[in-house]
């Protein structure tokens, strides 16, 4: 949470560390992933800033109390960032969680085909072979 406060109005916690909140993915670096967007830009100790251009409302949920892109966003945004097996197994964990959404997951996919996400895996999802 200190993190998102020190980032400022609207910034929310992403990537990595809010695959740890959301749970299908552990994150014991000593860093916090946060989007924002432009303008924003605060540069603070121990936080790895994303841009939030694309972020929409519908990307964005509280887990917990703390401000953090949605599932699927969070899956969408670890694919820029792990391979597509740590993509899978993060997938595969939400699943047994059962916070996986596989409908929110296809609209978030759409959206990066569109050009409203960020474009990580080209055309094809990270999940299929």
């Amino acid at each position: 949470m200190a993190a998102v406060l020190a980032s400022g109005s609207g910034a929310v916690l992403s990537h990595r560390s809010a695959a740890a909140l959301h749970g299908p993915r552990p994150d014991s670096r000593p860093v916090s992933d946060v989007t924002t967007q432009r303008g924003n830009w605060r540069r603070v100790r121990g936080i790895t800033r994303h841009s939030g251009h694309t972020l929409q409302a519908r990307d964005a949920t509280v887990v917990n109390g703390i401000p953090c892109t949605s599932l699927a966003r969070t899956l969408l945004d670890l694919a820029e960032e792990i391979d597509r097996q740590g993509v899978r197994r993060a997938c595969n964990q939400a699943e047994i969680l059962r916070v996986f959404d596989g409908r929110e997951m296809t609209m978030c996919w759409l959206a990066a085909e569109a050009g409203a996400a960020p474009r990580c895996c080209g055309r094809s999802s990270p999940m299929v072979a």
